[in-house]
């Protein structure tokens, strides 16, 4: 009886017959462990570089540039000339500027220097606001055509000058000129002894002689109105041109500095002179502009010198000649000769021994000695009587061997 109660249940639920109510719904499970990390992934492969951009368009051309103009004038406080120099990039700025073009226009330049130039850049003695070539040495400061360049500045100079040159044998005399005023050169004619006139020179001199060591013509200026000092000039007897080429000549580094009344040239070129303050004898050292006293004082005015060789004969106020040791400025032996007549602005000629000088007493009268090298007595031998020049009196004569 049991057993058939059983199989019928079972048997109606197994053929669906009438349906139940839900079940609750179960407890949930407990959480299951972690699973084991994954492997890692292996890296990607790079990808290709990207293509080179296009190149840029050229940027304008620029450079430093430095470029210096010299100018041979007084100017920035500077004496003998100035330079000034210019520095910038070439890179066009400005107005006026053009990239790349090798120089500097105004808007170009960054900065500017003055300096001032050497007295004598080209080292030829003669001071750059009066050298006719400052860039090239010319010392004789020759200018054939006269137009105020000397001729080593130019390939080929034109015209001709208006004076002869300088011949052996050619005499020339200078006017006085005095303190503030300006002497005049004249050219003693070969012919008839007339005195023909060269140029007004642009200072005042009261000598002026012969240089053997190098040909030229100088004169000694008598002091400028800025402090009253002497200088050695430089003539120039074609152009009638006078060129200083020393500074103002200091004496014993006093701030005196002569009158030189008389000077001269030994062998060697080196400038002798008598000075007046002082009376003694000078030896003159043109790099340095300064006079060394050598020798003994002697009372003298009005007086003349002239050089043969080493020889040094100086003539004094009343006339007496003097012959000079130049190396000491000792006057051996006393009076070499009394010629009675003042002997001012005396030269010789070296080849003969002759002295030709202008008189104190007479102005416009050359006086003419016979030979210094001639045994007997040393005199006057003759006089000519020369025409007025004008504005003043002769004052120096200067003898071309």
């Amino acid at each position: 009886m049991t057993l058939k109660m059983v199989s019928l249940v079972v048997t109606l639920s197994a053929l669906g017959c009438g349906s139940g109510s839900d079940g609750k719904d179960g407890i949930d499970g407990a959480a299951g462990a972690d699973g084991a990390a994954g492997a890692a992934g292996t890296d990607g492969i790079d990808g290709a570089d990207g293509a080179d951009g296009a190149d840029g368009a050229d940027g304008a051309s620029s450079s430093f540039i430095a470029t210096t103009e010299s100018t041979y004038a007084s100017g920035y406080g500077c004496d003998e000339g100035y330079a000034i120099t210019s520095a910038g990039i070439d890179d066009g700025e400005g107005e006026d500027g053009v990239a790349g073009d090798g120089t500097l226009q105004a808007g170009e330049v960054d900065s500017t220097t003055v300096t001032c130039l050497a007295p004598d850049v080209d080292g030829d003695g003669v001071f750059n606001t009066r050298d006719n070539c400052p860039e090239d040495e010319n010392s004789d400061q020759a200018d054939v055509d006269c137009d105020g360049v000397g001729t080593v500045c130019q390939e080929e100079p034109e015209g001709e000058p208006d004076v002869d040159d300088a011949e052996s044998g050619s005499m020339y005399l200078m006017t006085h000129g005095g303190y503030g005023g300006t002497s005049s050169l004249y050219h003693l004619n070969d012919v008839d002894g007339t005195p023909e006139f060269v140029a007004d020179l642009d200072h005042a001199f009261t000598n002026m002689k012969y240089n053997p060591a190098d040909g030229a013509l100088y004169g000694m200026e008598r002091g400028r109105a800025d402090d009253g000092l002497a200088r050695l000039v430089l003539i120039d007897p074609v152009c009638g041109r006078s060129v200083p080429v020393t500074a103002s000549i200091t004496q014993d580094g006093s701030s005196n500095g002569g009158p030189y009344a008389s000077f001269g040239f030994l062998s060697d070129g080196s400038p002798v002179a008598w000075s007046e303050d002082g009376d003694i004898f000078v030896s003159i050292d043109t790099d340095t502009a300064t006079a060394t006293e050598l020798g003994s004082s002697i009372s003298s005015s009005e007086h003349g010198m002239c050089i043969i060789g080493d020889d040094v004969y100086w003539f004094d106020s009343g006339g007496e000649t003097y012959l000079i040791d130049p190396s000491t400025g000792y006057m051996d032996d006393g009076v070499f000769a009394d010629l009675g007549d003042n002997m001012k602005g005396a030269d010789c000629n070296q080849e003969t021994g002759v002295v030709y000088a202008t008189s104190r007493w007479d102005t416009n009268r050359l006086q003419i000695t016979s030979s210094l090298f001639e045994d007997g007595m040393f005199m006057i031998d003759s006089y000519v009587d020369l025409p007025e020049p004008g504005t003043s009196r002769y004052h120096a004569v200067a003898v071309v061997p």
